[in-house]
């Protein structure tokens, strides 16, 4: 008839799939598990009581194996679980969005209804959001196992250093590089997925014309504004940032301010079926205001960051 302690010894160890590692744990349990009885008994306890008592002190079988083969029984531990997060939510924010905002692209050029959009885009985003989440959190789940412990103990002089001139956080980032994505995105289904037809073939919503050379420099600005935004987050407001930050805006006003001015925005044909033949100047007219008004706007907001990033740090 078995014992308690051979059935403890057996949920122990089965699971661990050396025979010599196995054997090795099921003497070093039998020795801790006997020992503690015979200090038990020596309290006054009988055999029966002694071990069912050393048992339950010991407690899950699985988790002593744990700590006996110094094996995690989580999947993400303290070391990495803030860094796994940190990453988790980046990757999610910047692919889901991308993904849903394609998706609805795609399926309003293909003429579906706004149910199949709808269910269809946020469908795919989900799905993305999911592979990402299970990809991220396996990798980290095996550098849980396999990186080494750091044997260096922590100090203050690990702690990072105050964010310089009011750096823009994470949040702000991932913003403008899904806003920039989204707007390239726009430009190059407006040229290859509109959903206006004429005979079967696509109308353009902005002139074909326009790709050489403004929309190409656009494209460039937009590459050039993801690039500031990291430099930005990493860096910091300062005086290099805000002043590059308003050359981008700048330059992005000269291309596109004569294209509003000259009414060369919208392609003739599109115009035509739309029959807005009548409004378009006075249309274009207000986006060019609205397109000043954003320049200065951002000029100024970033010349404000860097000035407040200097008197915090003076204060």
């Amino acid at each position: 008839m078995s014992t308690l302690t051979d059935r403890y010894v057996y949920a122990a160890t089965r699971l661990v799939q050396s025979e010599d590692e196995r054997k090795e744990l099921q003497l070093e349990l039998r020795e801790r598990i006997e020992d503690t009885i015979s200090a038990l008994e020596a309290g006054g306890l009988d055999r029966e009581s002694a071990e069912r008592q050393a048992l339950t002190d010991l407690g899950d079988p699985l988790r002593v194996t744990a700590e006996y083969r110094q094996r995690p029984l989580h999947l993400i531990g303290p070391r990495f679980f803030y860094m796994w997060l940190r990453i988790l939510v980046i990757a999610v924010s910047v692919t889901a969005p991308i993904v849903l905002a394609i998706n609805v692209l795609v399926a309003v050029s293909a003429g579906e209804t706004v149910g199949q959009v709808i269910v269809g885009g946020f469908g795919n985003a989900i799905a993305v959001a999911i592979h990402v989440a299970f990809w991220v959190t396996l990798v980290f789940a095996v550098v849980e196992r396999v990186a080494p412990d750091s044997a260096d103990a922590w100090t203050p002089d690990l702690l990072p250093q105050l964010p310089s001139g009011g750096g823009r956080g994470r949040a702000d980032l991932i913003a403008s590089i899904v806003c920039l994505v989204i707007f390239g995105a726009l430009l190059a289904w407006q040229h290859l997925g509109s959903p206006f037809l004429v005979d079967g073939a696509r109308v353009p919503i902005l002139d074909p014309a326009l790709w050489v050379p403004e929309l190409w420099l656009v494209v460039g600005l937009l590459v050039l504004e993801a690039v500031h935004a990291f430099w930005v987050y990493r860096a910091g407001w300062t005086w290099p940032t805000a002043l590059t930050n308003v050359a981008l805006s700048v330059a992005f006003a000269v291309v596109v301010l004569p294209v509003l001015l000259q009414d060369r925005l919208l392609n003739p044909a599109f115009v035509q079926m739309q029959g807005w033949e009548d409004w378009t100047g006075t249309g274009t007219m207000i986006v060019a205001a609205g397109v000043v008004i954003v320049t200065v706007w951002e000029s100024i907001a970033g010349v404000v960051r860097t000035l407040r990033g200097e008197n915090a740090g003076r204060a």
